[in-house]
């Protein structure tokens, strides 16, 4: 969950490596780019609840924290981030790939 939220966080401010400790405002994080990284872990970690205590976080640490509290089952974020990074991973050309073998293993059933 801490990747893929510095993934959030680098991709947000624009910086190479957020650590899980470093405070997000004195690595020059606005309330925009606060939004942004709130809106993408309430969308991949399908999280419903307020999202003000996301938005507080000020560490990636602490924001790992809100996630996990968040989760229907324990485990789920940590499954969810582990997917989401694998994908990450891949070429344009392997997720076109899977796409195409999703898309016709749907077909046959």
């Amino acid at each position: 969950v801490e990747k893929v939220l510095a993934r959030f966080w680098n991709d947000a401010l624009k910086i190479e490596t957020a650590g899980v400790g470093d405070d997000f405002a004195a690595l020059g994080g606005d309330s925009l780019q606060a939004a942004q990284i709130v809106r993408r872990v309430q969308e991949l970690f399908r999280i419903d609840q307020p999202m003000h205590g996301c938005a507080q976080a000020a560490t990636i640490e602490e924001m790992a924290a809100f996630v996990a509290g968040q989760e229907a089952s324990p485990g789920d974020a940590e499954k969810i981030a582990a997917m989401f990074l694998q994908v990450a991973s891949l070429s344009n050309a392997q997720v076109a790939a899977a796409l195409q073998r999703y898309k016709e293993s749907a077909n046959d059933g």
